[in-house]
C-alpha cells in the first residue's frame, strides 16, 4: 500500500513523501458476556520511504508508530465536535471487514449493522 503526505521528510535529493504501511491491527477488549461498551484499540506501524530518480525505494530506517487506546471513543468525541474522519475511517474499516469475510469465510452474505 503507497499513500504521499503532504509534509515529506527530506534528505538530499530524497523527499520522504510516501507511507508502507507494515501492520494493521484492531483489537476488540470485550468479554464476550460483558455489556459494556466494547473498546476497540487500533494501532498503526509505518515507514516512510522516497523514490528516487530511478524509481528505487529508500525506505526511512526508523519504524513509527500511531496507537489509540479507544478508537471508538475518541472517533465518536471528534465526529461530535463536527471531525467526523476518524468515525468514517472505522465505518469504512468495518465495511471492508464484512466484504473480505463475505469473500473469504464462507459465511454468506455479511452486512455492517
Amino acid at each position: 500500500m503507497a499513500i504521499e503526505i503532504s509534509k515529506p521528510g527530506i534528505v538530499p535529493r530524497l523527499v520522504y513523501d510516501r507511507v508502507h504501511m507494515q501492520n494493521l491491527q484492531i483489537e476488540q477488549r470485550l468479554a464476550i458476556d460483558n455489556l459494556a461498551a466494547p473498546v476497540y484499540e487500533l494501532t498503526i506501524e509505518y515507514r516512510l520511504y522516497a523514490i528516487d530518480e530511478n524509481n528505487k525505494r529508500h525506505y526511512d530506517n526508523k519504524v513509527k508508530i500511531i496507537n489509540i487506546e479507544d478508537y471508538l471513543s475518541e472517533a465518536l468525541e471528534k465526529a461530535q465536535k463536527g471531525k467526523p474522519e476518524l468515525l468514517n475511517a472505522m465505518q469504512a474499516i468495518e465495511k471492508a471487514l464484512a466484504l473480505i469475510l463475505e469473500s473469504k469465510a464462507d459465511i454468506g452474505q455479511a452486512t455492517v449493522i
